[in-house]
């Protein structure tokens, strides 16, 4: 289990896309995230994914995932 200063696993995102239909726009995955709660770091994980329209929740968790492992550093702001 990864810890909470590394955000969550792809799998968390669910909890967080309550209201979600898809096909869905990042715009519209992002309201959602913000309406249901989610961490500024998961919006801002999602805001800066390179595709614009998931084609379901597998395609977002997997998308969201492969930029986790590219890029696994804290954004919270403490130095590593």
């Amino acid at each position: 289990m990864q810890r909470v200063d590394e955000g969550p696993i792809a799998a968390d995102l669910t909890r967080y896309l309550e209201g979600v239909e898809f096909p869905a726009l990042k715009h519209d995955v992002i309201q959602a995230l913000r309406h249901n709660g989610a961490p500024d770091l998961v919006v801002e994980k999602v805001h800066e994914l390179p595709v614009t329209e998931f084609a379901s929740i597998d395609h977002l968790q997997s998308v969201y995932q492969e930029a986790r492992e590219f890029d696994p550093s804290p954004r919270d702001g403490r130095a590593p």
